[in-house]
C-alpha cells in the first residue's frame, strides 16, 4: 500500500494520479480465436460495468444471460489482431466517449451475429482476467482474498442458475406448445 502512495506522490498532475489509480486493477490479454483472429480484452471500468447493467435492464432468464455476455464483450474488447481501437488517444473527453460509444455499438452488432458457444468462450476468458484483476488488487492490499473468491464464485453460481432456469423455462414452453 505504501508503494502505491509513493508512486502516486511522484505524479504532479492530480488527474494523472487518478488515471494511475484507475489502472491498478486493470488486466489485459490477447486471446487467440483462430489462426487469423485474436482479440485484445480487458477488465471493465466501473463506468463500463454500469453501462452493461443499464443495457441489460428488462431482460430475464436466458435473454438476460445472453444480453449480459454481449454487452460485456462489446466493452471488454479493446482491439483486434494486436491493433487497439484508438478512441482512448482522443484528448477531448466528450469526443473520446462518443467514439467509444460508436465502437461499442459496432462491436455489439458484430458479436450478436456470433454463435452462442463462441460468445460464451470469450466471456469466460473475460471472467478469468477479471479474477486475475481481483487477485492483483488483493496482493496490493486493496481487497480481501475472501471477497475475491466469494465474488467470482457468486458470478459463476448466478450464471449457472440463470442458465438452468432458462432451460427449464424453455422445456415448459416446448411442452406447452406440444399440448396445443
Amino acid at each position: 500500500m505504501n508503494e502505491i502512495k509513493e508512486n502516486i506522490k511522484k505524479i504532479d498532475d492530480p488527474f494523472a494520479a487518478l488515471d494511475e489509480i484507475a489502472n491498478l486493477g486493470r488486466v489485459e490479454t490477447e486471446i487467440k480465436i483462430t489462426d487469423k483472429l485474436s482479440l485484445i480484452i480487458t477488465t471493465l471500468t466501473a463506468e463500463e460495468e454500469n453501462e452493461v447493467f443499464i443495457d441489460c435492464q428488462g431482460y430475464q432468464g436466458i435473454g438476460y444471460i445472453t444480453k449480459n455476455k454481449i454487452e460485456t464483450l462489446a466493452r471488454c474488447i479493446k482491439g483486434i489482431n494486436g491493433k487497439r481501437f484508438n478512441y482512448n488517444e482522443i484528448n477531448d473527453i466528450a469526443k473520446r466517449k462518443e467514439e467509444r460509444k460508436k465502437a461499442v455499438i459496432g462491436l455489439r452488432d458484430k458479436i450478436e451475429s456470433w454463435r452462442d458457444d463462441l460468445v460464451t468462450y470469450v466471456y469466460e476468458q473475460w471472467l478469468d482476467i477479471t479474477g486475475n484483476s481481483e487477485e492483483k488488487l488483493k496482493k496490493l492490499g486493496l481487497i480481501a482474498a475472501v471477497e475475491v473468491k466469494k465474488r467470482l464464485e457468486q458470478m459463476k453460481t448466478n450464471l449457472t442458475q440463470m442458465e438452468e432456469d432458462s432451460k427449464e423455462e424453455l422445456e415448459k414452453a416446448k411442452e406447452s406448445e406440444l399440448k396445443k
